[in-house]
């Protein structure tokens, strides 16, 4: 077998949005691919027959990352638009394009064409399709406009996108957006006869689920103003099609809702009032009946795959409601599983209790479907029968026969009357008697949970013969709301839990050598980095990612804006500076004696790159070895899907780093 190498991620297939065809005979997903060549990615409609097994590609244009079933033997899906629409689309003009393909013939022809930009559509039958569309509160529409003066509007546009940009509310930027400028998701019914738009949601509402049951349409939204910041409670609205009015079930900002669809044709939610644990609690299970909300079922765990790695790309549905039941997606220490709630006893049941991890799910009457990465294995499709998994695709089997792979040992180990897990690869070709370089790899997050799942870099330092360890400290998800609620603590608490994990490793593990550690991380990874090279001078190298450095200047650059530090520290910077300031690496950094390679995105909004540069600077400052990289026109997510080309070079630059100063 060879190696794992480098540019192995080129070759994985990226599987996303699983579908059951409303007959239940087949099931529908998207297979996308790096594709080096044009520097992005590849995506088609893929289709499964379950009662062959047969498999294969349905669509051929590259550039399917959506779709729905229209009826059993036909998908609708967004396509790629033709020459003349693409070139209006640059311009400026708001189009979106969407073709059917008929799964018996293969026959692939355009369906309609929408003057908005989509980002999420369902089909109450073939013509009438409820719509979440861009809305602009403050940018004219050029679709209002005729002829010369359409023209005009759109140079008007155009010079100004050019040359500047406006904020006028918050948040004013999202990462892998940029600056919103009064950008709403508003909820429409198409009508593709008439080539009709009724709005359903107000102008100032920001639509997130939206589900129906017959002539009742159920959202979630939130409204704000310029002078009402976007906090993350939403209300719940129902739409009745008969008579055209919208009801408010929720009050807005009473609830964060995570979740919001019918059971039988009574609304339910996942939600939580963050009375408990702030911004980062879990959701509680509620029905809406007569006018009154009620719990169903309290839940301590998180309510979502939140096990990470750098070998995904799309999403897909994590939540179907069946049967009287609502079945999800959770997280419980390095694994997500299938769970379901009951509604009508309220408890909360395990569908399955396999490792690694379960990234949407599709179910109905022929059983539970979903797409995951178990045991070392890259994303595929199974199939639960009565807890046994059965695996139904090999996309990506060729990694697991002709690839060298370590598979993560699991380490539960108590502090302070706390269990903290975490894990360790072995290097490949491990041989007793010698002694190997570690790397401290930190998770993003803090609400992430590390596992055992496929990761293709810590995979390539296992094959480069280094030990890898990583672990979830207090604050990962993974378990309850009370071990991830370290507010006031961050820094302190968590980074205790890592080195102490890091000495657990070194006593467990002796042919480590402790003279050659490395420690790294992303996002809150790379804040802890930071943090740690303030604090210790044990690692010999460290590798800070889209990092975060200075509460301070936090508060006011991220697209979490002011929330997050508050929540984090209970107060804000008029309030208590010092307080900031004693959460902040930068405060350590006169103290950091480790060599620091900082990698960084151009346009990354949730970790400016102002954070890793203020960190650069300190250690320079301090005569500390220290290189910056900067890429351009990447966002927060250049490791799991920036450009290919970058991703080559962004590792690059780490495995140049990790051999200058280990040896790897």
């Amino acid at each position: 077998m060879k190696s794992l190498e480098m540019a192995d991620f080129l070759q994985y297939k990226f599987l996303s949005q699983l579908q059951l065809s409303p007959d239940e005979t087949y099931l529908a997903f998207v297979v996308a691919q790096c594709d080096e060549a044009h520097n992005g990615y590849n995506s088609v409609v893929y289709l499964l027959t379950l009662d062959t097994g047969s498999l294969r590609q349905l669509t051929q244009g590259g550039s399917e990352r959506s779709f729905c079933f229209l009826d059993e033997d036909t998908i609708l899906y967004a396509a790629k638009p033709d020459a003349e629409t693409a070139q209006r689309i640059a311009l400026g003009e708001p189009w979106s394009c969407y073709h059917t393909v008929q799964i018996s013939t293969g026959v692939d022809q355009p369906y309609m064409m929408l003057p908005k930009r989509v980002s999420k559509i369902i089909p109450m039958d073939r013509d009438r399709f409820l719509v979440v569309a861009e809305h602009y509160l403050y940018s004219p529409n050029p679709h209002d406009y005729q002829g010369d003066e359409r023209e005009t509007i759109l140079q008007q546009l155009k010079e100004r996108r050019e040359s500047y940009q406006v904020a006028h509310e918050m948040p004013f930027k999202w990462d892998g957006i940029g600056i919103t400028d009064g950008v709403r998701n508003r909820l429409y019914l198409y009508n593709r006869v008439d080539k009709t738009f009724l709005p359903i949601s107000q102008a100032v509402q920001n639509v997130e689920y939206v589900d129906f049951c017959g002539s009742k349409v159920l959202y979630t939204a939130r409204a704000f103003t310029e002078a009402a910041p976007k906090f993350h409670r939403s209300g719940i609205y129902e739409y009745d099609l008969t008579t055209g009015q919208s009801t408010m079930l929720v009050e807005e900002n009473v609830y964060r809702i995570k979740y919001c669809g019918y059971i039988d044709g009574t609304p339910i939610f996942a939600g939580t009032d963050e009375h408990r644990y702030g911004y980062t609690e879990n959701p509680f299970f509620y029905r809406i009946r007569e006018g009154r909300v009620e719990l169903i079922a309290r839940n301590e765990r998180a309510f979502k795959s939140s096990v990470g790695s750098d070998s995904s790309y799309g999403g897909g549905t994590t939540e179907i409601p069946l049967s009287g039941k609502l079945y999800f997606v959770g997280t419980d220490r390095g694994d997500s599983n299938i769970k379901y709630v009951d509604f009508t006893t309220g408890n909360i049941c395990p569908c399955q209790n396999g490792q690694g991890s379960v990234d949407m799910i599709a179910a109905g009457k022929r059983g539970i479907f979903f797409v995951g990465m178990r045991g070392s294995r890259l994303q595929e499709i199974y199939q639960l029968c009565e807890e046994k998994e059965i695996r139904l695709t090999s996309f990506n089997e060729w990694v697991v026969q002709e690839r060298t792979l370590s598979f993560p040992e699991q380490i539960l180990f108590s502090r302070e009357n706390v269990t903290i897990n975490g894990y360790v690869m072995k290097p490949v070709n491990w041989e007793p008697g010698k002694t190997y370089p570690a790397i401290l790899y930190i998770h993003g997050g803090h609400r992430i949970a590390a596992g055992s799942n496929f990761h293709h870099e810590r995979q390539l330092l296992a094959n480069c013969g280094a030990y890898v360890l990583y672990c979830n400290p207090r604050g990962s998800d993974g378990e309850d709301n009370a071990y991830a609620d370290i507010i006031g603590q961050y820094g302190f608490l968590d980074g205790e839990d890592i080195m102490a994990f890091l000495d657990h490793c070194l006593q467990q593990y002796p042919d480590i050598d402790p003279h050659r550690l490395g420690v790294c991380g992303g996002s809150y990874g790379g804040f802890m980095t930071n943090w740690l090279i303030g604090h210790t001078d044990r690692f010999c190298c460290a590798i800070s990612e889209r990092c975060m450095t200075n509460f301070l200047s936090t508060f006011g650059t991220s697209d979490t804006d002011y929330r997050f530090p508050m929540f984090a520290l209970q107060t804000n910077i008029w309030m208590d500076p010092e307080r900031y300031w004693r959460h902040s690496p930068l405060k350590y950094a006169d103290k950091a004696t480790t060599p620091t390679l900082f990698i960084l995105s151009e346009n990354d909004c949730r970790c400016p790159q102002s954070e890793g540069i203020q960190m650069f600077y300190a250690l320079k400052y301090h005569h500390v070895p220290a290189r910056l990289c900067l890429f351009k026109d990447e966002f927060h997510a250049l490791a799991s899907s920036g450009k290919p080309k970058n991703r080559i070079n962004r590792l690059k630059e780490i495995f140049a780093w990790w051999n200058q100063y280990l040896g790897i």
